[in-house]
């Protein structure tokens, strides 16, 4: 049993397809406040997907920055690790010529006092 012929079916489908108005009564008859709000809320996930692909994109800019960043230093870091072996091994180097300067010094006053001593030993006898 149908309620509608063959004319009625198409006058509605004809009325629906040309009167917004009518078609938005009737969806508002057929579907649920869930499905009418579908499209604001697909609207709200699309948004939101949006500020996430965004804020991904910012995230993966910031990191490739960090990575830079860490190059260069990890480059100051070795620089800094030659400079300082450097002035060590300088450093080094002008402590051992001192020592060896003041043991020639020691070792010359030493001769010099065992000179003063003989000269001494010779003026006493």
């Amino acid at each position: 049993m149908t309620l509608m012929d063959e004319v009625q079916r198409r006058r509605f489908l004809d009325t629906l397809r040309q009167d917004a108005e009518f078609r938005a009564e009737v969806r508002r008859e057929l579907l649920t406040e869930e499905l009418l709000a579908l499209p604001q809320s697909v609207a709200l996930l699309v948004a939101s997907i949006n500020g996430l692909i965004d804020h991904q994109a910012e995230m993966q800019r910031e990191l490739a920055a960090m990575q830079r960043e860490l190059a260069e230093m990890r480059g100051d870091v070795g620089s800094l690790v030659a400079t300082t072996g450097q002035l060590l091994r300088v450093t080094q180097d002008g402590f051992t010529e001192f020592r060896q300067g003041f043991a020639a010094v020691d070792a010359r006053f030493e001769r010099i006092e065992g000179e003063i001593r003989d000269i001494k030993d010779r003026l006493a006898s």
